[in-house]
């Protein structure tokens, strides 16, 4: 075993029962230990004790819930004619992503197997806006959907805050999605058609998925390739977009722009005071580029930073941003709100990521706001039964696992996840005696730019969500 590979150690510790807080927290504190000298854990693919982990597979919770929250900030994006709209839009959006973290807290799900993939869909539903201009959310809470359909009102519960402890609400944990048998019935008035997802792991080492969404009657797709590269950082781990990550890029069509919005860093902190102290928090700045035959020579550019927290005291989550016209080559460089000179300024925004985020037009003296993250919940999703998932649907794969977590039996979640990913192992050392090459079913493996390529399968996959029903 070199430096470089420490799964060997994290696998020691497989059988290593629930035993409290206290033992999860010493066994996740020695493999760390062991990673001190790794480049990027996450080209490891660290096999951690099924105590520690969060039940859904990263194709599922990593995509989904880290790149996607709430279906109302894409559908929103192409209903403003006017650019700065669309670009502050465009960040409400970038905001929304970083819901889950808001919402739940850090927490670690399984490695995704070769091939393994995940479909869903969403209501298109268009949000609302104040007579201020402000953002009305298509809805606010899970509340909402309770009272929807039953008439009766209970408080959200939040995702797990960090690791082992996921499956101590295991109706929402084994359901992942809520019920969506009346979602169509609560946002009829706006609704804009579906969403449909899709995503596959086309590499494994290093860990690469592609992931593609669709909403056609509002002439709007996002695509992209999930990478990411970890390391220790101090007392923290540092995640930053892996080399085939290039961001997220939202086409309007009807339009013929694209935004290319680009991935901060986060560090995940707080591991050496419990694993109930354990959160995120993102630093570095985003960048909101728009491209199209119609956008002109000095195209509109938005910086989003998110700034640096101190070391002493508590996180205060801030960020703040900036809309700009490009006017020279080095205004497309510029990464910091301070680059930028106060008259060439279109809109501001700042405030923190967590909570409220408020923007400003140049000529306005009153700040408006962007996006509430207080009031909002992840959008539910539809994702179809067990019994009509292909073998390599991630709920499928995953489900012995899942159950014995949600039993709090981590023995046998244990024994079915190392059978899963042994399995994975002959089938990669097969390939490779036999000098067969992987084939991937619904993306090109290669990925040009960060962008992904949709085979016809994957073209088919997702129009068939669009064609589902909400059951």
């Amino acid at each position: 075993m070199t430096s470089e590979d420490p799964t060997t150690n994290a696998q020691a510790t497989e059988n290593v029962a629930e035993g409290g807080d206290e033992g999860k927290l010493k066994t996740l504190t020695n493999i760390l230990k062991k990673c001190m000298s790794v480049k990027d854990i996450a080209n490891i693919r660290l096999s951690l004790p099924a105590s520690l982990l969060y039940p859904a597979a990263s194709r599922q919770f990593g995509i989904l819930e880290l790149h996607w929250c709430r279906a109302d900030t894409l559908v929103d994006i192409n209903q403003h004619d006017d650019p700065v709209d669309r670009m502050l839009a465009a960040a409400r959006f970038c905001f929304a992503k970083d819901l889950r973290f808001v919402r739940g807290g850090v927490v670690k799900p399984y490695n995704s197997v070769m091939g393994e993939h995940f479909r869903c869909s969403w209501p298109a539903t268009v949000p609302d806006f104040n007579e201020r201009g402000e953002f009305i959310p298509s809805s606010d809470l899970v509340d909402d959907y309770d009272n929807a359909s039953t008439g009766s009102s209970r408080t959200t519960t939040p995702a797990p805050q960090g690791p082992g402890v996921a499956a101590q609400d295991s109706k929402n944990a084994h359901a992942v999605s809520r019920d969506l048998r009346n979602v169509a019935a609560l946002n009829n008035r706006r609704a804009k058609g579906k969403i449909s997802f899709l995503t596959e792991q086309i590499s494994h080492h290093p860990p690469v998925s592609a992931y593609w969404y669709d909403a056609p009657d509002c002439q709007t797709e996002v695509c992209g390739v999930d990478q990411v590269s970890a390391k220790i950082s101090g007392t923290s781990i540092k995640v930053q977009p892996g080399e085939r990550n290039h961001g997220l890029f939202v086409n309007l069509k009807d339009r013929k722009e694209e935004y290319h919005i680009t991935h901060p860093t986060a560090l995940v902190s707080g591991i050496l005071r419990g694993l109930s102290s354990i959160y995120a928090v993102i630093c570095d700045s985003s960048i909101i580029e728009v491209s199209g035959p119609d956008v002109g020579d000095n195209p509109l550019r938005m910086i989003i930073e998110y700034k640096e927290e101190s070391w002493i005291g508590k996180p205060r989550f801030l960020v703040e941003g900036v809309i700009y016209r490009v006017s020279t080559e080095e205004s497309k460089t510029w990464n910091k709100v301070k680059q930028v000179p106060k008259d060439q300024v279109l809109a501001s925004v700042d405030g923190t990521w967590r909570t409220q985020i408020k923007f400003k037009k140049a000529g306005e003296d009153e700040q408006k706001l962007l996006i509430n993250l207080e009031s909002l919940d992840l959008t539910p999703k539809y994702v179809r039964s067990l019994e009509k998932q292909d073998e390599l649907e991630s709920r499928k794969v995953w489900e012995p696992v899942t159950k014995a977590i949600l039993d709090k039996d981590y023995n046998q979640a244990t024994k079915s996840k190392q059978a899963i990913e042994q399995h994975q192992r002959d089938l990669a050392n097969e390939r490779k005696r036999t000098n067969a090459e992987y084939q991937s079913c619904y993306f090109e493996l290669d990925t040009p730019g960060g962008k992904p390529i949709l085979t016809d399968v994957g073209k088919k996959a997702l129009e068939s969500e669009l064609q589902s029903d909400f059951e």
